[in-house]
């Protein structure tokens, strides 16, 4: 489009330019405007698709976030017992579900805790579990589902 204006610019009335340039030249800066809006209007969607959807398991201690996120990636990624407070730090995996890319984040069960450590691995399931709350990638477990 571009070189068509210059070449219109450019050259005088004399020289022969096709009729109708500007017209062409027009239809497809419109066509190309529609077309930015229309990919503006997708809230970044292909974007989460190229990088992945990132989910965090969050709830309570022993609602078997670990076994979910165990069974999902069909590998002992994380370590599952019956001791409340078991996993203490965001342990994540990758996942290809249905060709999308996802990031699973299984988390400290949130709940008060003396242990200095184990505090720790709660704020940051908290600050996880408010990153994933705004972006609707969280699954909240309350009870053992997942044995």
């Amino acid at each position: 489009s571009l070189a068509h204006v210059e070449a219109f610019i450019d050259f005088s009335e004399d020289e022969l330019i096709e009729e109708g340039v500007l017209d062409q030249v027009d239809i497809s800066v419109c066509d190309l405007q529609a077309e930015i809006k229309q990919h503006l209007k997708d809230e970044r969607r292909g974007e989460r698709l190229r990088s992945g959807v990132h989910v965090v398991i969050a709830g309570a201690t022993n609602a078997g976030k670990s076994s979910l996120l165990n069974t999902l990636c069909q590998r002992p990624a994380a370590i599952v017992s019956p001791i409340a407070g078991t996993t203490r730090d965001v342990v994540e995996t990758a996942l290809d579900i249905g060709g999308f890319p996802v990031l699973l984040s299984d988390t400290a069960g949130l709940r008060d805790s003396p242990d200095v450590v184990e505090q720790e691995g709660v704020r940051r399931a908290r600050e996880r579990y408010g990153e994933g709350v705004n972006e609707d990638n969280c699954v909240t477990m309350e009870s053992a589902d997942i044995i």
